[in-house]
């Protein structure tokens, strides 16, 4: 594990402030256009046969709400609570969806097909009021429903908006399903928790000295810049974490070579999703792509660790040059 530089951890904080992390305006800006469209979602509640909205449920999911986002912010995604009454699975008796006695959902049959709540005409019911939305006075550039049929979106320049319609089950002894459209066209839903998801890298965040958001967003610089961007968001995110856990660092240089030892050795094995609700994280991750990734990750490991002979040896002007193998802006 490279030692403590004073240098290179300069140089790091540096190009993360250029390059890298959000930054607090940036930030501050994304919640705010996130509350806005919930706020107005849940304005539309009940009102022109748009579905019924949870007050106060809907939240921001994704890599923003993971606060693991890097620049620049170009994608938002929320998960908005629709009142499923008492609907329940099929296949799930046990669980039970959160709303009213009575179901607004099962009660509605233009969003049934063969009686049960069809995911795909709830999609298209939420899709059609999304051109009724404003940010700062501004109708969306465009709107519709994603490619995969999973969601609706919101464009407003180089921002896209990513709206999920979503039932919330709570269960005995298990965390909360957010049942979302399964996609490609298909009536049924499927199961995920973002909230899980950010509640485990907040704490471990906690527990490993703040360092694991920021090296997180750096290693997705690197997959973007440096590897193609063949590992997906979340699957680098967890692998990441998991590789982090196992190790005990005092700063980012050390937390980042962590990382790129570990995600070599796991990036050739399958990644399972840590809630439990879906299937594995890489099952469509190619074995291209997957063996050219050990290859970047190899390379760039290699050259964190003669970083680290390089600092050990007092000489900081070979340490970074080493470093900007990995990441090139360094200065």
């Amino acid at each position: 594990m490279p030692p403590f530089d004073a240098r290179v951890e300069t140089a790091l904080a540096s190009f993360r402030a250029r390059s890298v992390d959000l930054g607090a305006d940036v930030t501050a800006i994304g919640r705010s256009f996130r509350d806005q469209v919930i706020a107005q979602l849940q304005g539309f509640s009940g009102s022109a046969r748009f579905p019924i909205v949870l007050t106060n449920e809907s939240f921001g999911a994704g890599s923003f709400g993971r606060r693991t986002a890097s620049q620049p912010l170009d994608d938002i995604d929320i998960y908005v609570v629709l009142d499923a009454g008492n609907a329940s699975f099929l296949n799930e008796p046990s669980r039970y969806l959160v709303g009213r006695s009575v179901g607004p959902l099962e009660q509605d049959w233009s969003l049934t097909a063969q009686g049960l709540i069809s995911s795909e005409l709830v999609l298209a019911r939420v899709a059609a009021a999304l051109p009724q939305l404003t940010l700062g006075g501004r109708r969306p550039e465009a709107s519709g429903i994603n490619a995969k049929g999973k969601s609706a979106y919101l464009r407003f320049g180089q921002l896209n908006i990513d709206v999920s319609p979503v039932l919330w089950a709570r269960t005995q002894g298990e965390i909360d399903r957010y049942y979302m459209p399964l996609g490609a066209g298909s009536p049924l839903w499927k199961p995920t928790n973002p909230k899980e998801d950010q509640r485990r890298v907040t704490e471990q965040n906690q527990r490993k000295h703040e360092l694991v958001l920021p090296t997180v967003r750096l290693l997705k610089w690197w997959n973007e810049n440096m590897n193609a961007k063949r590992l997906k968001g979340i699957h680098l995110e967890v692998m990441a974490q998991q590789a982090m856990e196992k190790f005990e660092f005092d700063y980012v240089s050390q937390a980042v070579h962590v990382c790129l030892v570990g995600l070599s050795n796991a990036v050739a094995g399958g990644c399972l999703d840590p809630t439990g609700l879906g299937p594995e994280l890489d099952r469509t991750l190619q074995w291209k792509d997957r063996l050219d990734s050990y290859t970047s990750l190899v390379r760039a490991w290699g050259a964190t660790d003669r970083a680290g002979h390089h600092s050990l040896a007092g000489n900081s002007a070979l340490a970074l040059a080493e470093w900007r193998r990995v990441f090139p802006p360094l200065t």
